[in-house]
């Protein structure tokens, strides 16, 4: 991964961000498995705004390319914090709106991301 850097927010942490090679390829593929899931490939929604779910959990299973970009977070993290991979454990969730769609202020404390020290 070639990291651009950080972003500094007044809450005195950071964003960092990079780019993933081939993300075009890495993209085209997770859309293709998306774009053949149904309903009950969907393990768990929440957020409910707007009439319809903000957030659809599946297993990365699923989406086998999620597997890259999550591979990729948890190397990055892992560097950024000293720490080892094997610490880490990493989820993801699909949001999918369609053109004027919105969303509502929430938070995402459902504890599917952890960091173990």
């Amino acid at each position: 991964m070639n990291v651009a850097g950080a972003v500094d927010l007044k809450s005195n942490s950071a964003i960092h961000f990079g780019f993933m090679p081939a993300a075009e390829e890495v993209n085209r593929k997770i859309f293709e498995f998306y774009s053949l899931l149904n309903a009950q490939d969907f393990e768990r929604r929440s957020h409910f705004f707007h009439g319809r779910y903000e957030n659809l959990y599946l297993k990365c299973e699923r989406i086998p390319a999620i597997g890259s970009v999550l591979h990729q977070a948890e190397t990055y993290a892992a560097s950024l914090l000293g720490m080892s991979m094997l610490k880490l454990r990493s989820g993801f969730w699909i949001n999918d709106m369609g053109p004027n769609a919105v969303t509502s202020e929430h938070d995402h404390d459902d504890y599917d991301e952890l960091f173990h020290f």
